[in-house]
């Protein structure tokens, strides 16, 4: 059987260049130089390395990451030496976009026509309100101080006549160039690369990662889809969310029934459109008499 064909050295080389483009862009936008966003990836080599060396079953001592990555052995000794131990805790801004999202997608907190209802501030009977909202997600953060940043990012709106709280967007969109819009774009960009690069390197069953696109669009005809394509995507969210939900409801379930539960596995769903002038066709050259 003969052997698939591989990308050569300088087709990889071009489509890095092309990925990295808009990365360039975005670091020459905030005022990063070249000399910091190479030590970033300097610090990106010596994590793949490492990687690589775990997949093959090898010691990643500094010498076989410096030879694997290309790093100077001074630079990955400084890399690991500064390597700090442990996880970052979860910032509050992921907690609200899963409060958004569950608030958008279960019909607990929805109106009989499927829309996000006014949620109680306070404890009431009968329906559930915000605090139930909350605390169905985490219990790590009082009801109070998830509604104050749900606030500060303009999220919600309160009403003291009826003492309730309204959702006032129809997704978990962070002001542009803000913390919270810089932590979900690398959220994205990273998973999408990272499920690029599972079914580039041919390992385990493909992930789905598809996408299609029409070049002989008006900025009306742009518009129209764009508008199309948001309704499609509530649907999804609406139903990965409740799905997903109820089988994270039954993974808690049994791992408090269990001294050994499975680890669990994250699963990250999306949907992205890019719209801009097309290029102009690539006139046939002219034959010669």
């Amino acid at each position: 059987m003969a052997a698939p064909d591989r990308a050569s050295p300088e087709d990889l080389a071009a489509a890095l260049r092309e990925v990295l483009q808009p990365l360039a862009r975005l670091a020459v936008h905030h005022g990063v130089l070249l000399p910091d966003f190479v030590e970033q990836l300097k610090q990106a080599y010596f994590e793949a390395a490492r990687q690589a060396a775990a997949d093959a079953g090898v010691p990643a001592t500094d010498t076989a990451v410096a030879l694997a990555s290309g790093l100077h052995r001074k630079d990955v000794r400084r890399l690991r030496e500064a390597e700090h131990a442990g996880l970052s805790p979860q910032p509050v801004t992921t907690r609200a976009s899963a409060v958004v999202t569950r608030w958008l997608s279960d019909p607990a907190y929805q109106d009989a026509d499927g829309k996000p209802r006014p949620l109680a501030r306070s404890r009431a009977d009968g329906a559930s309100g915000f605090a139930d909202l909350v605390e169905s997600l985490t219990r790590d953060v009082r009801p109070a101080a998830l509604l104050e940043e749900l606030r500060r990012l303009d999220l919600v709106q309160i009403d003291a006549e009826t003492d309730t709280i309204r959702l006032s967007v129809d997704a978990f969109l962070p002001a542009a160039s803000s913390p919270e819009a810089l932590y979900w774009a690398k959220e994205s960009l990273r998973d999408h690369a990272n499920a690029s690069l599972h079914n580039l390197l041919g390992r385990g069953p493909r992930l789905l990662d598809q996408s299609a696109q029409a070049t002989l669009l008006t900025e009306t005809d742009v518009q129209e889809l764009l508008t199309l394509l948001r309704g499609d995507w509530r649907q999804v969210l609406s139903n990965f969310a409740q799905a997903a939900g109820a089988r994270e409801a039954q993974f808690k379930a049994a791992a408090q029934a269990t001294e050994q539960p499975v680890p669990p596995q994250r699963l990250r769903v999306g949907m992205y459109v890019y719209a801009e002038p097309a290029p102009p066709p690539v006139q046939p050259k002219e034959s010669e008499s």
